[in-house]
């Protein structure tokens, strides 16, 4: 496999998170990551980007990244994506079933098909009990979300190699957390965003269990004070366990032999001081915060920068799988 390098950018609403990572063999490596706050908002209320100011940050951005790092790979939100499950004849040549696809996927879509970026994944093997033909997991999303975040990088100088679903870079996070500890599947990985609470599991044998939970570190009140007798963040913790427990319960119903043993926390909420051991008591699960940076080969730091680096979970998910598509002769 050749080197070379990869941008993992996660645009948040109020900073830039980066992440270059470098292949190494069948591994990655970390090489850089940057942090570029915002003064105000770059997404309006209904999701749309402020091109100039984001424009803008992305230059700033580019001086301060290694040479070479252009290729970037970014993510979409996940409510930005239509995501079905479909059933494709096992007989058909790979063109015709390409095209079975997205017929079959026109039929059920609010959105008219020439409107839609489609991509799709072969998911038999987790779906056998399905019965004859092929089961397809496809995804979709307006051409015009995806055109506008290409346009921004392109006019701040990076060359897009992969666009992907936020879920799907916490999902590469989660399996490479998995990989690394012997903890193993049963872990949720639990990140804590300004506006909302990501949640991923992927157990080899099923589908993997993916939810955002509207809430975040800006429902609490004087917010990342790190007082952990302070009845805002008592509070923020209590609400928070409420709304996690609902979705564990849920991911325990449906993988009965699979229950969950713990959870790997990261994200801006978990820079909040005692908030593991906090949640952990409440929740009654082991909890663990995890350094996403960590898992690529950052060297160890004290425990105050790990808690700054612990924000750059999808980052760091959309870097490793950039540099695996560019690794897969994909790029030119």
């Amino acid at each position: 496999m050749s080197r070379f390098l990869v941008t993992g950018i996660d645009v948040g609403h109020h900073s830039l998170k980066a992440v270059v990572v470098k292949s190494a063999g069948k591994h990655c490596s970390v090489v850089a990551y940057k942090d570029v706050p915002f003064s105000d908002a770059i997404f309006s209320d209904n999701q749309s980007i402020n091109h100039q100011k984001l424009v803008k940050k992305l230059k700033e951005l580019k001086k301060s990244l290694p040479m070479f790092s252009s290729h970037v790979a970014i993510s979409l939100p996940d409510n930005a994506v239509i995501s079905k499950v479909l059933n494709i004849d096992s007989e058909l040549e790979e063109r015709e079933k390409e095209f079975a696809i997205y017929q079959a996927f026109a039929h059920q879509s609010p959105i008219p098909i020439e409107e839609l970026s489609l991509d799709f994944v072969d998911i038999t093997e987790q779906d056998s009990e399905r019965g004859a033909g092929h089961t397809y997991q496809v995804y979709a999303t307006r051409k015009d979300v995806v055109e506008e975040r290409l346009s921004v990088m392109k006019k701040a100088g990076f060359k897009p190699v992969l666009v992907d679903m936020q879920a799907h870079s916490l999902q590469k996070v989660w399996s490479l957390a998995s990989e690394q500890r012997e903890v193993a599947e049963n872990w949720m990985l639990v990140d804590i965003g300004l506006t909302q609470t990501s949640l991923c599991v992927a157990p080899p044998d099923s589908r993997p269990f993916f939810r955002d939970i509207v809430f975040g570190t800006s429902n609490m009140e004087g917010a990342l004070e790190g007082d952990l007798t302070s009845g805002d963040v008592k509070k923020f913790f209590s609400e928070l366990n409420e709304r996690l427990q609902k979705q564990i319960q849920m991911y325990n119903s449906v993988n009965p032999m699979r229950k969950l043993e713990g959870l790997w926390i990261c994200g801006g909420g978990a820079t909040i001081e005692g908030l593991c051991i906090g949640l952990g008591r409440l929740i009654n699960l082991k909890c663990e915060l995890l350094n996403p940076l960590e898992l690529i080969g950052a060297p160890s730091t004290p425990q105050s920068d790990q808690l700054q680096m612990n924000i750059f979970g999808c980052a760091t998910g959309l870097a490793v799988q950039g540099v695996e598509w560019m690794g897969e002769s994909h790029a030119t």
